[in-house]
Parts: structure tokens; sequence; C-alpha cells
């Protein structure tokens, strides 16, 4: 039986249309088996290269990339797409060539619209916040070029629970006392204090931002709760130490599988949306691996 593969970001209106339209084509049709993957942003960046290799030919012209929506609640932009293969027939293409294929093979139309696509991401994006069972968190980050960026992270609350309430309520600011170091226990108005080339983005030091200092919310340090996530893709994030349980607020941010990490620094989350922003972080110029002017975040809280 024939494979219809339709993969893409899950907040992608162009994803959504042609999820919904295999969907119910695959009721009517008995000659179509349906595979669906729907990826959250970064992954699908990373998802979608692989596809194109592994196709190869007429995949390698898929222009999935930057994409406004407008009526989104979390962000502007996304690293949105669609990648719809067929097992007999080959690559197909993105969400609009696949539209065309329909109507074309079985003369049908789109079951929903741009507008309604749009309402139907978000839908699913918060069905799947609600399913994991873990907290979400973003930064609003300023750029010295004055635009600001979101991040959206989903830390694990499961593997790492006390890991992830330190860094949720240094996001929301909610523990209204001073720290041990008598610092702000807030990320509101700190900076990346470090880049390092092809490894990672540093943050967190609340005391001073210089990198020397910040402290938890449980006092000045805490331990290592667990080496269980794995420092296996871009976007994990993690929190920086001077050694074993030495855990306080300063955290990092991967640009590459690190795994040389995987034993000595908790990793207890990852970004989920943030690719424009990951990216500025990366390509940002440095001195001494200090950002040049300042990156700085202006906002930040849970979703």
């Amino acid at each position: 039986m024939p494979i219809l593969t339709i993969a893409g970001a899950m907040l992608d209106t162009g994803f959504q249309q042609a999820r919904e339209l295999a969907e119910a084509l695959a009721k009517e049709s008995k000659d179509m088996k349906l595979v669906i993957e729907e990826i959250q942003e970064i992954p699908w960046k990373a998802r979608l290269e692989k596809l194109k290799k592994g196709k190869g030919g007429k995949a390698h012209e898929n222009n999935s990339g930057w994409c406004f929506l407008g009526s989104r609640s979390v962000r502007d932009f996304v690293f949105a797409g669609c990648f719809v293969t067929h097992s007999v027939e080959g690559y197909i293409g993105e969400a609009t060539d696949f539209l065309v294929w329909v109507k074309t093979r079985y003369d049908k139309e789109p079951t929903i619209d741009s507008k309604t696509a749009a309402t139907v991401a978000n839908e699913r994006f918060s069905a799947y916040r609600k399913a994991s069972g873990n907290e979400f968190c973003f930064f609003d980050i300023k750029f010295g070029d004055g635009k600001t960026a979101k991040m959206v992270f989903e830390v694990n609350t499961r593997i790492c629970p006390k890991t992830s309430k330190n860094f949720v309520q240094l996001c929301t600011g909610e523990v209204k006392e001073k720290g041990a170091d008598g610092s702000k226990l807030h990320y509101k108005g700190t900076p990346f204090h470090r880049i390092v080339p092809g490894g990672w983005a540093q943050g967190g030091d609340i005391k001073s931002g210089a990198g020397t200092g910040g402290c938890s919310v449980y006092g000045k340090t805490f331990g290592d709760e667990s080496f269980t996530i794995k420092h296996d893709r871009r976007g994990i994030l993690g929190m920086a130490n001077k050694g074993p349980h030495t855990n306080g607020s300063q955290f990092y941010i991967t640009f590459k599988p690190l795994p040389f990490l995987d034993q000595s620094k908790v990793a207890f989350g990852w970004i989920i949306d943030g690719s424009e922003a990951l990216a500025k972080l990366e390509e940002c110029s440095t001195k001494n691996q200090r950002p040049t002017p300042d990156i700085v975040i202006v906002d930040c809280g849970t979703l």
C-alpha cells in the first residue's frame, strides 16, 4: 500500500492545511497509508535537513524557512515548513505543492483556510503543552541591533523537578526575597555574558551580569539532580556550574550536540521555539567571548 508522509512544523499554517487535507483524504481512500510527523520548530529545522538529504533531487529545492505568523500568540516569526513525500511518486513538495497534487489527482479542495489553520496550529500547540506535563518558559531577548526575538523552552519537570522549579521561578521572579548573595531572583534585565563559538550561549548571572556570580532560589547553590537528559542536539538547556553540586542561576543553551557535558552538567530542558534568537546569539560579535554590544533578557516568564 502506498504511503503518504506529511512532515512539518506544528505552528506552520501551511503544514496544518496539508495535514487536515491529508487526514480527510485518508479517511476516504482505501489505497493509501498516511504518516504524519508534527514537529516543534527547533527539531523541525534539523529534521528538514535530514529529509532533504535522504530524498535528494528536487527535495533540495524545498524552500521552508522563516515565516511570518502575525496571528500567533507566542511570537511573530517561526522556522516553518512542510515536506510531503509519496512512497510511489516520490517527493511531492511543500504544502502548496501538495494542495495542487490533491486537486489534480483527487479533485479535492483544502478543508480549512489559512486563518483557520493558524487557529488550529495554536490549539495543537496548547494541547501539546498540556499533554507533556512539563513547564514552558520564555525569554524576550534584545540584541545589539535593538531588535527583540523570543525563545520558548520546555523544561522537564518529571526528570528534573527541582532544577526546573529553580529555572521557572527565576523566569517569573515570583520569589520576592533576596537571594543568598543579595541578588534579585529574576532573569529579567540580565545579559548573556558568554558566547562559546561552536559550543553554547551562557547567561543567568543575576548578581552582576559579569559571569562570576548568581545563586539559586534554594540558597547559594544546589545539587546535581540528574544526568538523564543528554546534550544530543542543538538547543539543549542546562545549568552552568563550577563543579559537582554547584548549580545556581547560570544556564547555557547549546549550539550543537555536546556529549562531553553529559556527566558533568545537568540538562533539564530544550528550546522548542526560537531558531531566530538562537541563530542571532550564535552569530553575534564578541570580545573575549563577551557579546558586544550587550544581549539582554528584557522579559521572561511562563506560558
